[in-house]
């Protein structure tokens, strides 16, 4: 499907070493062949400041599908870069 981001909060918690931490809640939505999906999220996202680079995702939420399918569930996600 094609998921667009409708909603996002991003507060500034302070800096963890020389990158700032960020409280992040989500909600994601998008339709395919008459379902619609939505997902929302929340965690931590830690931020390189100086190119605006995420270094550290980690989320967590529900996800629920309405339409000609019928599901939901929790789905967690955590993502590291690696230089």
């Amino acid at each position: 499907p094609d998921l667009k981001v409708t909603n996002m909060t991003m507060t500034y918690r302070g800096m963890t070493g020389s990158n700032a931490m960020f409280d992040l809640t989500l909600r994601v939505e998008g339709d395919k062949d008459g379902n619609h999906i939505a997902m929302d999220m929340s965690g931590k996202i830690v931020v390189d400041p100086k190119t605006s680079m995420p270094i550290e995702l980690a989320m967590q939420g529900t996800i629920k599908m309405t339409g000609t399918v019928t599901a939901e569930g929790t789905m967690k996600m955590t993502e590291r870069r690696v230089p």
